[in-house]
């Protein structure tokens, strides 16, 4: 039996606020992981974080991947409500 899952592995947040991620792909076959595939994006201050994940979500499933779930988004999006205060926003280069 086979099983894909898509994770966001790693969340880094630099020191001007801009979010870097690492989504983890992985098909596993009777319980054994058989591929492993990377992914990485990243979002700038007060970027819309829906919309970005649009695009990566239909990127992964064009790549034969998962979507990553709705659940690691709004932890992405935690994350970012704390880094991205109005100071951070206001002074990211435009």
């Amino acid at each position: 039996m086979f099983e894909k899952n898509t994770v966001i592995q790693t969340i880094e947040i630099d020191g001007n606020g801009i979010i870097r991620i690492l989504v983890v792909s992985r098909l596993f076959e009777n319980g054994v992981e058989i591929q492993k595939s990377l992914h990485r994006t990243a979002f700038i201050p007060g970027m819309d974080i829906d919309a970005h994940f649009v695009a990566v979500n239909e990127d992964l499933v064009r790549l034969n991947r998962v979507a990553v779930s709705g659940a690691d988004i709004a932890r992405l999006k935690t994350h970012a409500a704390t880094a991205w205060t109005p100071e951070v926003i206001a002074a990211f280069p435009a």
